[in-house]
């Protein structure tokens, strides 16, 4: 029985770490509105459609 809760406090250990990590991460670094889109092939998507409707 301890063993599960052992096993049990280590997920839950685990998950909490990953949450603050994550959480440090976006304070220090926020997130580019074209982060991971056509940014790295020569533009973003947002800025596109934008010159688009004008």
């Amino acid at each position: 029985m301890t063993v599960q809760y052992i096993i049990v406090g280590f997920i839950i250990a685990m998950a909490l770490l990953n949450v603050v990590l994550r959480f440090f991460k976006s304070i220090t670094k926020p997130v580019n509105k074209c982060e991971g889109c056509s940014a790295g092939r020569g533009g973003c998507a947002l800025h596109e459609q934008k010159s688009n409707k004008q």
